[in-house]
């Protein structure tokens, strides 16, 4: 097993800014549209950058650009720890300290990981295998400790921890949504089959309900206890690419897209409140902005995050750079500058597949299509 250690230095960004509470609206653009170059003048005295792992032969180029390629990130508890692995068996576990990046331990692994999640009470992590197994390993020295057999075969493509790190929760190339004991392995629910591969799920934070959310963009909830739905299944904007988790006060239900994160209450008959990125960030139509359409029609939207406060969100620009804004007010907090990597391709925001947001909410970790890994140390406002 092999195990490497590298560092890297990285700038830190400082903002400011004032919030107000949101207006009360079924759906809402988070913004007043603004000019691409006033959302640029934001981002003049960002001092963010990415700054290349010692022995890398050109500066200001990712700092995984020389290693096999990632494409799941997830924060740890304390927010100093990164966590990455990917398709081509490998699995690594990255710390923050002092503006400094280190890469601590860097294993091979005979497998490649289709899902990731991260316990915000423990050290424990887990990982969705392509053999129909989910393992359970330790965030610090990212040992083994348990194996699962989940299902005869296949990919798993969603894990979730429930928040005593009691229970987890897997789907994978059957569709079928079942819960674990972490302890002993036991199943101890089979709460129903999707209609489409599950890409996301989510445990409510007393553990009475589980979210998932399926590439079709179709979102699930259960009661646990008995195995029932908790209503039918709601089309959501999004889909391939979207991500599903619990309010802090487990009292909505949270699925983020490109562009676009949509508040839904667990209350029936209540409206969701869907919040779309601010118009400088993503455009309403495809007339104001010339990069790529998806085949729905819809114009680019880039990668988007909501940090764990429910307030706060990153998106990704057409040219690469990273939009904060505040999804109570729809005001962009900041723009960080685009990494250099990005600098050659036709539509830079493109090769950003997806971003993540410490729990502190002082970084932001993205991943490049080509497996590259970028983190920015950027306090937010």
């Amino acid at each position: 097993m092999q195990r490497l250690i590298f560092s890297a230095a990285l700038a830190v960004s400082l903002l400011a800014a004032n919030r107000t509470m949101p207006a009360d609206a079924d759906e809402e653009r988070a913004a007043p549209k603004a000019s691409a170059a006033a959302s640029a003048a934001d981002g003049a005295d960002a001092a963010a950058k990415v700054v290349p792992v010692s022995g890398s032969p050109a500066p200001q180029q990712p700092i995984m650009g020389r290693y096999p390629r990632f494409r799941l990130v997830a924060w740890s508890k304390g927010s100093t720890q990164l966590i990455s692995t990917g398709d081509v068996g490998s699995l690594a576990k990255w710390e923050t300290a002092n503006d400094q990046l280190q890469m601590h331990v860097l294993l091979s692994i005979p497998y490649h990981a289709h899902s990731l999640a991260t316990s915000q009470r423990s050290s424990k992590i887990l990982l969705g295998k392509n053999v129909g197994k989910v393992e359970l390993r330790d965030g610090w020295s990212l040992d083994l400790v348990r194996e699962f057999q989940t299902a005869e075969a296949g990919n798993t493509y969603a894990v979730a921890l429930s928040e005593d790190d009691q229970l987890f929760a897997s789907s994978g190339t059957d569709r079928v949504v079942q819960i674990w004991s972490i302890a002993d392995g036991k199943r101890l629910h089979v709460l129903g089959q999707s209609a489409s591969i599950i890409k996301a799920l989510a445990f409510s934070p007393d553990g009475a309900h589980l979210a998932a959310i399926n590439q079709d963009g179709f979102l699930q909830v259960w009661n646990i206890a008995d195995e029932t739905l908790v209503g039918p299944a709601v089309s959501v904007a999004g889909g391939y690419y979207s991500d599903v988790r619990f309010d802090r006060h487990g009292k909505a239900i949270i699925v983020t897209d490109r562009g676009i994160v949509t508040f839904f209450d667990l209350k029936s008959g209540v409206k969701p409140r869907v919040v779309r990125a601010p118009f400088s960030v993503s455009p309403e139509g495809p007339e104001n902005y010339n990069g790529p359409v998806f085949a729905n029609g819809r114009p680019f939207a880039g990668a988007t995050a909501l940090a764990l406060d429910d307030e706060r969100a990153a998106t990704v620009l057409k040219d690469g750079a990273v939009a904060l804004w505040s999804v109570d007010t729809g005001r962009v907090l900041k723009t960080l500058p685009k990494p250099a990597v990005l600098n050659q391709s036709e539509h830079p925001g493109h090769e950003i597949e997806s971003l993540c947001i410490s729990p502190d909410v002082r970084k932001i970790a993205a991943v490049t299509r080509k497996g590259e890994i970028m983190i920015w140390l950027v306090p937010f406002p």
